[in-house]
């Protein structure tokens, strides 16, 4: 793969992209630290999560809703607001 094509695949350059994986890194770190979470702790959460929907029918359909939700309350006002910056960048 070219550097083009590696800059392309990575969405820019190989530097960079190391740089903002390591400062997102740090973030997200300090945050799982702060809340007294591991890797593992992730893990068994998401094992547990899997478990719920297999055995718990229509109540885990009303789970994953909620956890939709949940989401969506976080992910598409920073959504919004990245697209409103990357705009008025470009203007």
């Amino acid at each position: 793969m070219s550097e083009n094509g590696l800059s392309h695949f990575l969405g820019g350059s190989p530097g960079n992209v190391i740089l903002r994986l390591l400062v997102m890194s740090l973030i997200v770190g300090a945050a799982m630290v702060f809340f007294n979470l591991t890797p593992r702790d992730l893990i068994e959460a998401l094992r547990q999560f899997v478990d719920n929907i297999w055995s718990g029918g229509l109540e885990s359909l009303r789970t994953i809703l909620v956890y939709i939700g949940y989401g969506a309350i976080v992910v598409i006002p920073i959504f919004i607001l990245v697209r409103l910056l990357k705009m008025m960048r470009r203007s």
